[in-house]
């Protein structure tokens, strides 16, 4: 993998719930659920990938944001180990993530990575 964004091109589609498209980086996981006129109704951002991972969260339609880190729980004889979870965050976004995003070439499409960038710059100046 290398600090360039790639889409996975065989994501599982979960009957009735949004389509889902979905991006990769060594760094950055970028996933966009779509409704069926192609719209954008979530998205969520994953940063740090393998060390201390964090996701925001936008729900399109409500403008809700979250700001979790990803607690990836501990390792268990389960053949396919725990599920990560999302813990709350509360931290804020830095101006450094919202550049790194905006430097990563790669597929994603531009309508996609103009409201990503635009969720990022909102965030780095919003005063909570």
């Amino acid at each position: 993998m290398d600090d360039t964004f790639h889409e996975y091109r065989f994501v599982k589609q979960i009957e009735g719930e949004p389509r889902l498209r979905w991006f990769y980086s060594n760094y950055f996981e970028l996933f966009i659920w779509l409704s069926d006129g192609d719209t954008p109704v979530a998205l969520r951002l994953c940063y740090d990938r393998g060390f201390q991972e964090r996701a925001i969260t936008w729900d399109l339609a409500t403008g809700i944001v979250r700001h979790d880190i990803v607690d990836r729980g501990t390792d268990t004889i389960e053949s396919h180990g725990p599920t990560p979870i999302l813990i709350a965050h509360g931290k804020p976004v830095s101006a450094k993530l919202a550049e790194r995003f905006r430097s990563t070439p790669g597929d994603v499409p531009v309508e996609f990575r103009q409201l990503v960038v635009e969720g990022l710059d909102a965030l780095v100046h919003r005063r909570d």
